[in-house]
């Protein structure tokens, strides 16, 4: 089973390089961050079972979260982490006149052995501190990752926070004092695995800053090949593509 997580990238209503990315990577599941309707629409042409979201609004359109699987999804549940039009807190994306809802998705699959595979897609804040991002990812855990077994959560986790970078973002994106000295991917990627799940890819998965900002981490369950598609298709990220083997 082949599953593709990307965000795709709101400010490019292309949707034919969705289809190029498709063919090129040929995904059983796929997990999109940023996704217009527009590309929702190459989706559904493609997966007959999709489960959305809502992402956050840039300059007035909303994007989605979602999960397409050419396998029929269970126990689908989409968790609403925001109110209705809540801005942003920080200072950068006040300006910018986002509102971020960034609901989180799960839903089950049955894989080729007769077991259960969760499935869960998140997309975390931008132009805030790491510490506002950890929290939402505790509220991802109490609400998808309570029932044990094998899962996969994979998007979009914005873990790009450093003491190096920190100085000049404290002001615009509103970090917390305790933000300034965290190594963020390392944190990131620690509190995963403290819940049982390992990372599977290495390297940068958004070039223009050459950070990666992208993961899929997999419990009870592995991956027999992971890479990052040096691809962006029209993106301001790579897809990351995880075949995941159900054997063991």
């Amino acid at each position: 089973m082949k599953l593709l997580s990307w965000n795709v990238f709101n400010e490019n209503a292309d949707a034919t390089r969705i289809d190029t990315c498709l063919d090129c990577v040929t995904p059983d599941i796929v997990c999109l961050q940023e996704a217009l309707p527009i590309h929702l629409q190459r989706l559904q042409a493609r997966f007959p079972h999709m489960l959305l979201g809502r992402d956050y609004i840039q300059r007035g359109s909303l994007c989605h979260l979602a999960i397409a699987s050419k396998l029929p999804l269970d126990s689908s549940k989409v968790s609403a982490h925001y109110p209705e039009n809540k801005p942003h807190p920080s200072l950068f994306s006040q300006r910018a006149g986002w509102v971020e809802f960034l609901d989180s998705l799960s839903a089950r699959v049955q894989i080729q052995d007769g077991s259960w595979l969760q499935i869960v897609n998140l997309h975390t804040s931008a132009a805030t501190g790491p510490s506002t991002r950890l929290a939402e990812m505790e509220a991802v855990a109490k609400e998808h990752l309570e029932v044990k077994g094998r899962c996969v959560v994979a998007g979009d986790f914005n873990m790009f926070s450093r003491p190096c970078l920190a100085v000049l973002l404290a002001l615009p994106f509103g970090f917390r004092l305790s933000d300034v000295a965290i190594y963020e991917k390392q944190t990131v990627e620690t509190w995963w695995r403290d819940r049982g799940f390992n990372p599977t890819t290495r390297g940068i998965t958004m070039p223009k800053w050459r950070l990666q900002l992208d993961q899929v981490f997999l419990r009870e369950i592995r991956a027999s090949n992971a890479e990052i598609v040096a691809n962006t298709f029209g993106s301001d990220h790579f897809p990351l593509i995880v075949e995941l083997d159900a054997s063991e």
